[in-house]
């Protein structure tokens, strides 16, 4: 080859060279790691989100499988059925927590895994209020987050002149919850069932003038209302249908039922009550030789309230057993006085033989107390016979304490003495 040619092949492969130098140098070649163009691209790095496979009762997903550090992440938890979330974890590479605030957390430089635990969730239920209720209102002390088996107490109010005349409960499938009056026409309690619940109610005109009753003689009517006494009274048909006792003893609101028993035994002879020694209704009279200056004490002596179910205890009859008219005729009497006045709703129930004390309240206020019941078409005057308590006497088993209504006379005399038995009860 001439000299000539070598050096044009030597000159052309040094411009070759320089040139691409200098292409290189524009960003023309690509090299491993990162990328260039003419028209630009980034290169930013991203980062994974790895929802761990080992979460159950639920599922987790997140608004980005990639990310770069900086960028908030949106968490979506939903658990299965009967469940709900317990806890939610973001954990770098490295093993560090990564915060989480209401399902959200901001992408650190480092890939991060998700992981979550469901719990069995609580079921609780809720109490709706029917809110057109007229004439009154309902209140309840648990409206949500109720708990099958919990107590729910309802407290009624109502307006002046009115009183409850129905309170509804009723579950999600219509069903009746059975409700239990505390205080009848204001306070009642249910138990939660499995079911969110509904309560509504109606209000109806009172009976009588007084909303509740408040004075001795006052004429106590099924809807809790009453009426004062007076000379020139006149019971509305209503009201005489709906009269249930007149009220001997106003500190307490005891009245005393509308019908009495006569000729009727405390025990017969020979029988569990007649020869038992009843500790739970014994007394003792302390001082005092009249109904209004006679002091008494011993378990039965003030309270007659709870002596019916004492002396079922005492006799051995069973629940749900009724107390026979023929060995107990006084206190089967009292345990049917409901059914024998034909009672229905809240005043089917709660009626008692009177202790020894209140028999003597009744005593002193019998005068105004058949003022009242002669007002009551049907009623049955207090009459001047004896009248048996609930209190039998300490210091003998075969006796039990009487009121005799002719004289104001107190007593002892054998349980198989017959004398006449009222019921009473408190409102």
């Amino acid at each position: 080859m001439k000299k000539s040619n070598v050096l044009w092949v030597g000159y052309f492969s040094i411009v070759f060279l320089l040139s691409s130098i200098l292409f290189a140098c524009s960003g023309g070649t690509n090299y491993v790691g990162g990328s260039s163009s003419s028209e630009g691209s980034s290169s930013e790095t991203t980062y994974t989100i790895t929802i761990s496979d080992s979460i159950t009762n639920g599922t987790v997903t997140a608004s980005k499988t990639k990310a770069e550090a900086g960028e908030e992440i949106t968490l979506t938890v939903t658990p299965s059925d009967g469940y709900a979330p317990d806890t939610l974890t973001v954990k770098d590479a490295g093993g560090a927590d990564v915060t989480v605030t209401a399902n959200k957390f901001t992408m650190p430089a480092k890939n991060v895994t998700v992981s979550a635990v469901f719990k069995v969730a609580t079921v609780t239920y809720s109490v709706t209020v029917d809110g057109a209720i007229t004439g009154g209102a309902v209140g309840s002390d648990k409206t949500t987050g109720v708990s099958a088996g919990e107590t729910v107490t309802l407290t009624i109010t109502r307006d002046g002149g009115k009183v409850l005349d129905a309170l509804t409960v009723k579950d999600a499938s219509n069903n009746a919850v059975a409700t239990t009056a505390v205080v009848a026409g204001t306070t009642y309690t249910f138990t939660m069932p499995e079911s969110n619940v509904s309560v509504t109610a109606t209000f109806k005109a009172i009976l009588g003038s007084k909303v509740s009753p408040d004075a001795v003689g006052d004429i106590v009517f099924n809807d809790g209302s009453a009426e004062a006494y007076s000379d020139s009274l006149t019971l509305t048909t209503e009201q005489i249908a709906g009269a249930v006792a007149v009220i001997f003893d106003a500190a307490s609101k005891k009245g005393v039922g509308l019908r009495q028993g006569t000729s009727k035994a405390w025990a017969a002879t020979s029988t569990p009550g007649y020869t038992t020694n009843i500790s739970t209704l014994a007394t003792t009279k302390d001082s005092g030789s009249t109904p209004a200056d006679a002091v008494f004490s011993g378990a039965g002596a003030t309270d007659g309230s709870g002596s019916l179910a004492k002396f079922r205890t005492a006799v051995g009859v069973a629940d749900g057993t009724a107390l026979s008219s023929t060995d107990y005729p006084a206190w089967a009497f009292v345990e049917s006085y409901a059914t024998t006045a034909s009672l229905t709703g809240p005043y089917a129930s709660g009626w008692y033989m009177p202790s020894i004390a209140e028999l003597c309240k009744l005593y002193q206020a019998k005068t105004d107390v058949n003022n009242s019941l002669n007002k009551i078409t049907g009623a049955t005057q207090l009459s001047t016979s004896v009248y048996w308590s609930s209190s039998q006497d300490e210091s003998s088993r075969l006796s039990a304490w009487y009121v005799y209504f002719g004289s104001g006379d107190l007593d002892i005399v054998n349980k198989d003495y017959t004398s006449s038995v009222c019921a009473v009860r408190a409102f």
